[in-house]
């Protein structure tokens, strides 16, 4: 299987209906940005619906994380960059960034873990012999690129003493 690296193959504009009363783009658009640019890069990578249809198998995201950089206006291109951090028996660790295309910035990076489960009982499952390795060489692929920054993090709020 191959994917181009890197992928960038979720391209959209932030319509009128996506801005807040700050007059930017809405934090809850940005999920739905993701949740489809995801989609877009599980089929990329053999985890989409075909997947999901032929072996009622899937994944589920246990884990989250939104760092917003900087403000999406209306009418702004946006790009979304993914990628395949890592592979384990029962899970992926995927990267979203979001590309301002016409200001030349990078808006937010999102960064999830999920799951693989067995549809059929609703459990966590290991991955298929022949889907892990397929899913390795592609992360081997994405480790070619230079590392992103501010990956790993957690929610914190320094406390003043």
């Amino acid at each position: 299987m191959t994917v181009p690296v890197p992928f960038r193959e979720f391209k959209t504009a932030v319509p009128p209906a996506w801005i807040d009363a700050n007059g930017h783009m809405s934090a809850r658009y940005y999920s739905l940005l993701v949740f489809d640019a995801h989609w877009v890069f599980s089929d990329a990578i053999g985890l989409g619906s075909a997947y999901i249809r032929e072996r009622s198998l899937g994944k589920n995201i246990v884990e989250g994380h939104m760092l917003y950089e900087r403000e999406l206006l209306e009418g702004d291109h946006i790009e979304v960059s993914s990628r395949l951090l890592a592979v384990s028996d029962k899970g992926v660790h995927i990267a979203h960034e979001i590309f301002n295309v016409d200001r030349g910035y990078r808006a937010a990076l999102w960064e999830e873990l999920d799951i693989h489960v067995d549809l059929s009982t609703r459990r966590a499952a290991s991955f298929p012999r022949d889907v892990r390795e397929q899913l390795e060489a592609i992360a081997q692929q994405f480790a070619q690129l230079p590392p992103l920054d501010k990956i790993g993090r957690c929610v914190a709020m320094k406390r003043s003493h």
